[in-house]
């Protein structure tokens, strides 16, 4: 196995900050151009694009899941003790 060279000196801690801030914001650049919302056709709320909606619960033009005003509220029974 090959002997790998040590640092003569050393490095300053922003040399390395530095760094890893110049990848991190190319990261983050790049992810927030893949990431972007949609809007929904039926109520025009902004959603993740290919996800279903939060705010209605339709995808793809029909109703996958119950929306949330849909719902019926629990009711809690007291119990007498």
């Amino acid at each position: 196995m090959a002997k790998k060279p040590t640092p003569k000196r050393r490095h300053p801690k922003f040399q390395g900050k530095q760094r890893h801030g110049a990848w991190v914001s190319k990261v983050s650049k790049r992810l927030s151009s893949l990431i972007s919302n949609a809007s929904c056709p039926k109520c025009g709320e902004r959603i993740i694009p290919h996800r279903a909606c939060q705010n209605c619960g339709t995808y793809n033009g029909r109703e996958v899941i119950k929306a949330p005003e849909v719902m019926a509220p629990k009711t809690v029974k007291k119990v007498k003790a």
